[in-house]
Parts: C-alpha cells; sequence; structure tokens
C-alpha cells in the first residue's frame, strides 16, 4: 500500500472524535469563564458606592471626604466642621437619582436644622 493513499476510516474517526472532544473542552471553559464573569460583576454591583459624594465627620474634624469638586471643598468641609458638634461619628451622603434630583442621606447625631443647612448649601453649589 502506497503510503500517500486516503487515510482510512478509522483515522478519520478518530480526528473527528479529537476535534469534537477539542471543541467540548472549549466550549466547558468558555462557559466556566463566562460564569466567573458574571459572579464578579455581581460583586462588584453589591461592593460599588453608591453615592455621589461621602463626607464623614467626627468631633476632631472631617475625616474623609470623597466625590466632592475642588471649588466646593473648601466650603462644605469648613461649613459641616463648623456645625457639626458631636462625639460620635457623623456620615453626609449624597446621591443624584433617576430624575436628577439630589438626595441626602445624613447617619448619626445630626440635628435637623443642621442638615437643612447642608442641604441648602449643596443645593445652592449645584
Amino acid at each position: 500500500m502506497p503510503s500517500d493513499a486516503l487515510p482510512s476510516a478509522t483515522v478519520v474517526n478518530a480526528t473527528v472524535a479529537q476535534t469534537t472532544a477539542a471543541q467540548g473542552f472549549v466550549f466547558v471553559v468558555a462557559v466556566r469563564l463566562m460564569v466567573l464573569a458574571g459572579i464578579v460583576y455581581g460583586i462588584w454591583r453589591i461592593c460599588r458606592p453608591r453615592y455621589d459624594f461621602r463626607v464623614v465627620v467626627k468631633s476632631s474634624g472631617v475625616v474623609s471626604h470623597t466625590g466632592i469638586r475642588t471649588p466646593q471643598q473648601r466650603r462644605l468641609l469648613r461649613l459641616v466642621s463648623e456645625s457639626v458638634v458631636t462625639d460620635e461619628k457623623v456620615v453626609i451622603c449624597g446621591r443624584t437619582d433617576t430624575e436628577g434630583q439630589l438626595r441626602l442621606t445624613f447617619s448619626g447625631a445630626i440635628d435637623a436644622g443642621t442638615q437643612q443647612q447642608i442641604r441648602n448649601f449643596v443645593l445652592a453649589e449645584r
């Protein structure tokens, strides 16, 4: 039998079986990567910040602030530092809702008058 003869049916079947197995492996890996990407996205959605800006204040002053534009920072931080007089931590978060309205949330010991002062200031600075 010459060496350049057509391959036998068993060789062709073995090649097809190997190709099918390789395609199956690639499919399994692709599915696993998609599941992993979905899990990572879900964790990111849970852990991502849910506010546009956040200010944390203690009796010693402003502890941290994020998401505030530079021109507003000093004025807002000064107002918050002067207004909040408490030993416990106060957190002020601002988020723009789907209608474009700014929603402020306050946690900690902060009175209604101070909350309103901060709301007025933030709305005037927008």
